[in-house]
């Protein structure tokens, strides 16, 4: 039996920008989950995917580490950034288990995800395996039950008989909320309107300084 020198959890995603909800959410969870480390994970862009508004990867990681630079208990990682293409999450998870075999992986998502969840690749092994963290977020309180409801049957009717409950592995985290997403940030570049509350002074920066 292995000795488990760390318990982190996986914050991912593309940050197209890194706005200040990502920044509450890491650190919340962070300072009130049974973790060690929270860290933040870029994807790279999708080669399938044609958005004129997508940073850089190597420019989305530079806002990404002076945006959560000196907070405790959370790094940045470009890990996912230096594995093959296209990403997929169950391989990240295997790749970081490969690299780190001391350490438990858990993930941090938005619970928008979990309408979707089982569509991912090997999605019930990655339950089965990992810890799952899911942020309620602003709208989603009304429609909880129903989409709790659907992933249990989902999961229930494809995992093998001696994998965990599906609550054993999944925690909805209730905590403040803050209704931020990338797409209004984007929104207010493109209209010259003014974005400071939304993201963190560096993010404002540049983003002040291109245009779309």
């Amino acid at each position: 039996m292995k000795h488990i020198t760390k318990k982190v959890a996986i914050f991912g995603g593309s940050f197209n920008p890194v706005h200040n909800a990502h920044i509450h959410v890491g650190k919340y969870v962070a300072a009130n989950e049974d973790v060690d480390e929270v860290w933040v994970m870029l994807s790279p862009q999708s080669p399938f995917k044609q958005d004129k508004t997508m940073l850089p990867d190597e420019t989305r990681l530079a806002l990404l580490k002076k945006s959560f630079k000196g907070i405790k208990n959370l790094k940045v990682s470009d890990f996912e950034l230096k594995l093959p293409t296209p990403s997929y999450t169950f391989k990240t998870l295997l790749s970081l288990q490969d690299a780190y075999s001391n350490y438990t992986f858990s993930l941090i998502f938005g619970i928008d995800i979990l309408d979707h969840f089982l569509q991912w690749q090997n999605a019930v092994q990655i339950i089965e395996n990992h810890k799952l963290f899911a942020y309620l977020r602003p709208g989603y309180e009304d429609d909880l039950d129903l989409v709790l409801s659907k992933l249990e049957a989902g999961y229930n009717s494809i995992k093998k008989k001696e994998a965990p409950e599906l609550f054993d592995q999944l925690k909805i985290i209730n905590g403040p909320l803050v209704d931020i997403s990338s797409t209004e940030i984007w929104e207010k570049v493109k209209n010259k309107e003014d974005f400071s509350n939304l993201v963190p002074s560096p993010v404002y920066d540049y983003l002040n300084k291109i245009t779309i």
